[in-house]
């Protein structure tokens, strides 16, 4: 489980990778047609608004670890991780614990489901 699990966080950070906007192409291929996403305000994002900021904005400096895999179905992976905000000083805000859905559709892994939920500081 272990290489699907580097596969699986590899492709996670690739849709927020720090300093790197994800191209239009490949973010459709990484994410599912019928992805939302729950927001740290709780705010349910669609697919097409989600996709739509990732192309226009830098995405912020981030750093994710302590990634965690769960098979939920035949061709469904749950990924838990957490992540904390960087400024451009190094300090850390932000902290989240995350939450995504991975479906293997056509033997290609697509990110179906997202949700982050604020946590104090500091794990």
């Amino acid at each position: 489980m272990s290489d699907l699990l580097d596969e699986i966080s590899r492709l996670e950070t690739e849709v927020h990778h720090p300093g790197v906007q994800c191209k239009p192409a490949r973010l459709n291929e990484l994410v599912h047609p019928s992805f939302f996403k729950v927001a740290r305000s709780g705010r349910r994002l669609e697919r097409d608004y989600v996709l739509a900021f990732l192309t226009q904005h830098e995405p912020p400096a981030v750093r994710s670890d302590d990634f965690r895999l769960t098979w939920i179905a035949d061709d469904c992976v749950l990924l838990n991780y957490r992540s904390v905000q960087l400024r451009t000083d190094g300090s850390r805000f932000r902290y989240t614990l995350r939450a995504s859905i991975w479906r293997r559709e056509r033997s290609q892994w697509q990110l179906f489901y997202h949700q982050g939920t604020p946590v104090e500081e500091g794990w």
